[in-house]
């Protein structure tokens, strides 16, 4: 039961929503048009797609090995479909702002999540052995997937809303992709401000040269002067008759 409950929330509530939405919103974050085909790939890919959660579901309630394997499988292969136009588009006008490559990873993170699940259902001898191996995709799923796309399109969705026309559209998503920045910036800052630290015990890295310079000059000078101790208190040498 909760193996199924975790494929139809992640994979149905929010799965199909976002790939519904990525064939319109896609090209226009992008600002680009929609590729030919778009039409025939969302008709394609998400009946594909909901026949296979549904069969999904109905081997993993019932504890169907090869049912679940199978759904899983059109799943997947539904969503190969819907990732052509997604890729095509993207080859015609690449990820520029901030909305646009989470939209993008997100969406990877997805496919990821898709096939890791059926190499790991593929390997599992029976259908409760699933529920121990997806534990670790929950934080691609959670982080990676979900959020990144909610914080995408919300990205550039509300200064669309809310910016009442271009000019406030366009300064608000520049405050709003700013702002990432910042948070991004503030977190490289804390990292960089520990290393510093520690770069400060040590000292800067001049004075690390120099020091490692003189230790290598005692060093030598300590073997000069070993040696000729060890001369001097072999003696003279023997004169040869």
């Amino acid at each position: 039961m909760r193996l199924a409950h975790a494929h139809l929330n992640v994979l149905g509530w929010v799965g199909l929503a976002v790939v519904g939405t990525q064939f319109t919103l896609w090209p226009t974050v992008l600002r680009t048009r929609m590729v030919a085909g778009v039409e025939r790939a969302v008709r394609w890919s998400l009946a594909t797609m909901v026949v296979g959660l549904a069969a999904t579901t109905v081997g993993l309630l019932g504890q169907v090995r090869v049912v679940a394997l199978a759904g899983l499988a059109g799943y997947a292969a539904g969503l190969a479909v819907a990732l052509g136009p997604f890729l095509r588009t993207m080859l015609r006008r690449r990820p520029h702002t901030a909305a646009s490559w989470m939209l993008g990873a997100g969406l990877g993170w997805l496919a990821f999540s898709v096939v890791v699940d059926l190499v790991a259902l593929a390997g599992s001898p029976q259908v409760v052995d699933l529920d121990q191996r997806i534990d670790r995709l929950v934080p691609a799923v959670v982080v990676g997937f979900a959020l990144q796309v909610l914080t995408g399109a919300l990205t550039y969705l509300l200064p669309v809303v809310v910016g009442r026309g271009p000019y406030g559209n366009r300064k608000l998503t520049g405050g709003a992709e700013g702002s990432l920045a910042a948070a991004c910036g503030r977190r490289q800052r804390r990292r960089g401000a520990a290393g510093g630290r520690v770069v400060g015990r040590l000292g800067s890295p001049r004075r690390l040269v120099a020091g490692c310079s003189r230790a290598r000059r005692v060093r030598a000078a300590c073997r000069g002067r070993a040696g000729l101790a060890a001369v001097e208190d072999a003696g003279p040498a023997d004169p040869v008759g």
